[in-house]
């Protein structure tokens, strides 16, 4: 394979694997907005697989892009929109990480209020009920 397509094809997959992550993104800021139906464990541990993926991309294509002289358009053309997609993960990742925060502030929020209702409910419904105690020898 000659040079120029290897490059093609390494640059098309690291954009392949920009657009996974940018993705991602989508799917953690949906459950952001509703974090009961979603799993973001499940979204966490993509992220970190995609991220994983993609450092060694990154490296290969920051030296390809630093030592090829004049690259071909399609080459251009495929960094042109890697470019693009970590411009816009870049900007949404501050929003994203906002949103996460005020996700957690709220719940723990939930949390307090649910462990002051509790302790509520259990000082208005007094101590558990007991074995009966006889006090007298009559009885």
């Amino acid at each position: 394979m000659p040079p120029e397509a290897s490059l093609l094809e390494r640059s098309r997959g690291a954009l392949a694997s920009w657009i996974e992550l940018r993705a991602a993104y989508d799917a953690i800021d949906d459950a952001l907005a509703d974090p009961a139906r979603a799993d973001l464990g499940a979204l966490a541990s993509r992220v970190v697989a995609l991220e994983n993926d993609l450092k060694p991309r990154i490296a290969d294509l920051s030296a390809a892009r630093s030592t090829t002289v004049a690259p071909a358009s399609a080459i251009v053309d495929v960094w042109q929109e890697i470019d693009a997609v970590v411009g816009s993960l870049a900007t949404r990742q501050p929003q994203l990480v906002r949103a996460a925060l005020a996700a957690r502030a709220a719940t723990a929020e939930r949390l307090d209020d649910l462990r002051a209702t509790r302790g509520h409910l259990r000082r208005y419904a007094g101590e558990a009920p007991r074995e009966a105690v006889f006090t007298s020898r009559c009885a």
